[in-house]
């Protein structure tokens, strides 16, 4: 709850163009004097103005003896890497790691796709009845016991996208919202959202791609 405490508040920085130091140091403090372990799952950092927000305030909560407990998919030291002013925040990365240990959870293994995803089932083709019939029963298996329904998810500046069917882990697109020319076009932020929040993705309709 701590962790999407701090995440609002910076969204509210950001939207009213008061991310100003004096600001953010008033934020890190009382959070600081409220909690001693903040843990955030899926630590990102998107934009400059992320960046320069979250540098002086974790740097500060630091020296107010906090821990913060993360888990990323990027390792500490890509976090924002050729982002615009990145030398703003590559002081901080170096915080990062004075206060952290950094594990490299990696695996040769994806257990995530263990349980229906055999190699016949990742790519079905022609386009079909069957084969729609086929990616209607995957996609069930793969969402069984869950609840399926549209969903929006947070992508950045404050801008959410729209997912049609999905479970927790689990969504499924048509290719022409995807990769079409209709309003509104996904770009790579958008994709990098989807990626973020969902460990398998079902994609209809994938027309022949010609060059």
């Amino acid at each position: 709850p701590e962790a999407r405490r701090v995440r609002r508040i910076l969204k509210r920085q950001k939207r009213s163009l008061k991310a100003e130091k004096d600001g953010i140091s008033e934020v890190a403090r009382a959070l600081a004097r409220e909690h001693t372990l903040l843990a955030f799952d899926e630590f990102v950092v998107t934009d400059v103005v992320d960046a320069l927000m979250m540098r002086q305030l974790f740097e500060i909560m630091f020296r107010q003896g906090v821990v913060m407990v993360a888990t990323s998919n990027t390792a500490p030291e890509d976090l924002y890497k050729g982002g615009l002013n990145y030398d703003y925040f590559r002081p901080f990365l170096e915080t990062l790691h004075k206060h952290n240990n950094s594990f490299d959870m990696n695996s040769t293994v994806d257990y995530r796709l263990g349980r229906a995803l055999r190699g016949e089932d990742r790519y079905l083709t022609p386009l079909s009845p069957q084969t729609r019939q086929r990616m209607d029963a995957l996609f069930a298996q793969l969402t069984a016991g869950q609840t399926v329904g549209p969903r929006e998810v947070p992508v950045a500046f404050g801008r959410s996208l729209k997912v049609p069917a999905c479970s927790k882990s689990v969504c499924r697109f048509d290719f022409e919202t995807l990769c079409g020319d209709r309003e509104p076009v996904m770009g790579v932020t958008d994709f990098q959202a989807l990626c973020r929040h969902f460990d398998i993705i079902l994609i209809d309709n994938v027309p022949v791609l010609e060059g």
